[in-house]
Formats: C-alpha cells, sequence, structure tokens
C-alpha cells in the first residue's frame, strides 16, 4: 500500500505536468511565444489600433472642419470644382472672393402678347462693397411710343400714328445693388440665389415721329434669380422697372414745363448672363 504523503506527491506532480503541457500547446499556437510575451504583443497591437483609431478620427475631424469652413451664408456660394479627367476635387471657390463683375442683358416687354415692343439692350458693371455692390448700367430701349410714355394732353394731340411710332431711350445709371439667397427656402439648389439694385438713371429719349429729343432723370429697379454656374459666371433671369421724367428744350419764352415734360415708364423681363473676375 502506498503511504499517504507519497501518493499526495504523485497526484501533484501528476498536475504540475497538465499544467506544463497545456502552456507548451499554447505557445505552439501563438508561435512559440509564452503567455507573457503574448499579453505584451495583444497590449501593442491594441495600442497601434488606438493609434490608428486616433488618426483616422482625427482625420474625419479635420475634414469636418474644411466642410464647416465651406458652408454658404446668405451672401456666398461655395463651388466645388471637379477635374473630371484625373476624377478628383480641386480647390473650392467661394463667392465671398468676388470683386468685380460684367453682365450683358437682353430684355422683352413684360406683356407677353407683344414682347417685341419694348426690348432693352443693357451692359452693366458692378464692384463690391462688402455686403453691397456699387453698381453703373449703361442700357439702350427701343419700343412704341405709346409702350413707353404716359399720355400727356399738355404736349399737344397726340395721334395714333405717333403712337404706334417707335421711340429709343438711352439710359445711363448708378447704384446699390444686393445679394441674397432667401430663395432657397423654397428651391433645394446650393446654386441659386436673388440680386436686387436700385439705380438713378439718367435718360435721352427720342421720339421718331417728331424728331424731338427729351432729357432727365429717373430711378431703375432690378430684381433677378440666378443660377451660378461656375467659378466666373452666372446666368438667370431679371426683372426691370424703369420710371423717369423727360423734357425738350424751350422752344419759345412762354411754353411751360407741363407742355414739354413727358414721364417714361415701362417694365421688361430679361436674360442675364454674367462673369467675374
Amino acid at each position: 500500500m502506498i503511504h499517504p504523503i507519497l501518493k499526495s506527491l504523485l497526484i501533484l506532480l501528476a498536475l504540475v505536468s497538465l499544467v506544463s503541457l497545456a502552456n507548451a500547446q499554447t505557445a505552439n499556437n501563438n508561435g512559440g511565444l509564452s503567455n507573457v510575451e503574448q499579453s505584451e504583443l495583444d497590449a501593442l497591437e491594441a495600442g497601434e489600433k488606438s493609434s490608428r483609431k486616433s488618426s483616422v478620427r482625427s482625420q474625419e475631424l479635420e475634414n469636418n472642419d474644411i466642410y464647416e469652413e465651406m458652408k454658404d451664408s446668405d451672401q456666398d456660394i461655395v463651388i466645388r470644382q471637379i477635374d473630371r479627367n484625373m476624377g478628383v476635387f480641386l480647390e473650392d471657390y467661394s463667392t465671398q472672393k468676388d470683386q468685380h463683375r460684367f453682365g450683358l442683358n437682353y430684355h422683352f416687354n413684360t406683356d407677353l402678347k407683344s414682347p417685341f415692343e419694348v426690348t432693352t439692350l443693357e451692359a452693366n458693371y458692378a464692384y463690391r462693397l462688402g455686403v453691397a455692390w456699387l453698381e453703373f448700367c449703361l442700357a439702350y430701349t427701343t419700343g412704341k411710343y405709346r409702350e413707353m410714355t404716359r399720355l400727356n394732353t399738355a404736349i399737344g394731340a397726340e395721334t395714333e400714328l405717333q403712337r404706334e411710332e417707335n421711340a429709343t431711350n438711352l439710359t445711363f445709371g448708378g447704384g446699390l445693388g444686393y445679394r441674397t439667397r432667401y430663395i432657397r427656402s423654397l428651391i433645394d439648389s446650393q446654386n441659386i440665389f436673388e440680386t436686387v439694385a436700385a439705380y438713378l438713371t439718367y435718360n435721352s429719349f427720342s421720339d421718331n415721329f417728331r424728331s424731338e429729343s427729351y432729357t432727365g432723370y429717373g430711378i431703375k429697379t432690378d430684381f433677378g434669380v440666378h443660377f451660378r454656374s461656375g467659378a466666373r459666371s452666372h446666368w438667370g433671369a431679371k426683372f426691370s422697372y424703369n420710371l423717369s421724367s423727360v423734357r425738350k428744350a424751350q422752344e419759345f419764352e412762354t411754353q411751360g414745363s407741363a407742355a414739354r415734360s413727358l414721364t417714361l415708364t415701362w417694365a421688361t423681363f430679361g436674360l442675364d448672363y454674367s462673369f467675374y473676375f
């Protein structure tokens, strides 16, 4: 019979052998690494993964900062430029950088039944003054006498032939304009904006029927809706209203101002193309 102490020693040796075999098998499975070495390796991998996650998160935050900087305001639009050949984004352009604008407009009569009874060819230039624009316009308008003037009995009888005759008006004006983006609450587009402008004008009107010329001052107001098609241009539509009082030269000493004055007024709807530089 085995002594109890010897029996206990044998059981202890058996347990030690089993633990050693288990550790050896684990080491083989881990490429020959001990538990301590494996723990250190796991810690290094965990640290590397944490570092990579931190780097990615930092890059994402950096990208978010960039996108936040590109958010537009009521005044400005960010143009994202893409090189289609390379398939990459180029440097973004913000309309906050706009400084000069030159535009060409062609206007028609707002009465769609007779759109060509008043037409206007206009060129305008604008210089940005912070949130406003200092604007100048030069416009040449042709149309029917009856469409461009209000009846003035004091100037003499206006025959039907005269009222159907063409007349012309040359307008030079200067004023202030403002660019807004309230329309995007109605239309889901980042590239659409509107403009409003008001001008003081000087007008030279010619009555072709009587071969008489009139000059005087007036006002001109514009409202436009535009689509920014690129970093350097936009196109759109514009509504324009003109009102002025003009006079012809005094023909004789007793001729009063009412007998030689005309009120000019017309409204047009036009197409607009402008570029920035």
